[in-house]
Parts: C-alpha cells; structure tokens; sequence
C-alpha cells in the first residue's frame, strides 16, 4: 500500500524506515486502540482457520 502511493519507497528498508516513523508518531492511546484491533483481528483468523487458544500443558 505504501509502495503504491509513495514512489520514493523502493526497498524493504526504506518501508520499514517509513512505517517505523509513521507508528513512532502515534499518540499512545492510537497506538493501543490499534494493539487492541490486532489482537482482535488474530483470535478472527484463528477462529476462522478452525485455531484454538493455546493450552499449555505442564
């Protein structure tokens, strides 16, 4: 997505370089509301892939 819109972006470290500024700039509460919809968007595909919660036994 960002390749597509910013031509300047032309190698995996110039992306990382780009989203690390672009998270750093995030407010804290941005930044946990999107944890927040990771996590949710994690236990979706695993519930979707047929994925249980993780058992740890002993």
């Amino acid at each position: 997505m960002i390749k597509e819109k910013d031509k300047g972006v032309k190698t995996n470290y110039d992306l990382r370089k780009k989203l690390s500024k672009k998270w750093n700039a995030l407010s804290k509460v941005e930044k946990e509301d999107f944890m927040a919809k990771s996590k949710e968007s994690s236990k979706q595909y695993s519930l979707q892939k047929g994925v249980g919660p993780k058992v740890n036994f002993l």
